[in-house]
């Protein structure tokens, strides 16, 4: 889709070493098309850009970030430039603090993108409507500690997952957006994740 982003790094070295780079700005140009997002004045700057990806109507740009603590989740409209940050959007809608969205997946059949968010001790998964601005939150079978890879079929009516519980052990999930019901489907291991992993890198 022709898009490029360009971060404005700066050098603060009166800060921790491994925070003394932060990310002023992201530049995304969309063909002929350029808007700039001031990250500077985020509450919690950005140091790294992780990936980004497009929705399947080529209107929404992910921009996935690495703060010092937890990761966000910025969609940029290509129409217009609108920015939401989720996890912000998510704090607001749950009423508490979102302090990290692991991973994401935009849906292959609409403008939908599953994520899994939550902190170091426990993952949960949703699905956001942009145009709608709704959270659908998915039921959860049990406590997940942590949740790393969100991955939609084709059919755009199942959504995979691997999550760790409990710790060190991981297994895969399964999501019918149809019925709301969510299965376990089989353990998995360490090199299975990894071949899983590269589905979506």
């Amino acid at each position: 889709m022709n898009v490029i982003l360009e971060a404005d790094v700066v050098n603060k070295p009166d800060r921790a070493s491994f925070e003394q780079n932060v990310i002023e700005s992201i530049t995304v140009t969309v063909g002929e098309q350029t808007y700039i997002i001031n990250t500077g004045k985020f509450d919690d700057q950005l140091l790294d850009i992780i990936s980004m990806d497009v929705s399947r109507s080529k209107d929404w740009i992910a921009i996935h970030a690495e703060r010092s603590a937890g990761k966000t989740l910025i969609l940029v409209e290509v129409k217009t430039g609108k920015l939401m940050v989720l996890n912000d959007l998510m704090q607001d809608d749950r009423n508490q603090p979102i302090e990290t969205i692991a991973s994401y997946h935009w849906s292959p059949k609409k403008d939908e993108i599953a994520i899994s968010f939550g902190d170091t001790a426990k993952s949960s998964l949703a699905i956001y409507d942009p145009s709608k601005d709704s959270f659908h939150y998915l039921p959860r079978t049990t406590n997940y500690i942590s949740t790393n890879l969100v991955l939609w079929q084709k059919n755009g009516n199942t959504l995979d997952y691997i999550s760790e519980y409990p710790s060190d052990q991981l297994i895969l999930f399964r999501y019918n957006t149809k019925t709301n019901q969510v299965k376990p489907v089989q353990k998995i291991n360490k090199q299975e994740w990894a071949q899983w992993f590269e589905l979506i890198h």
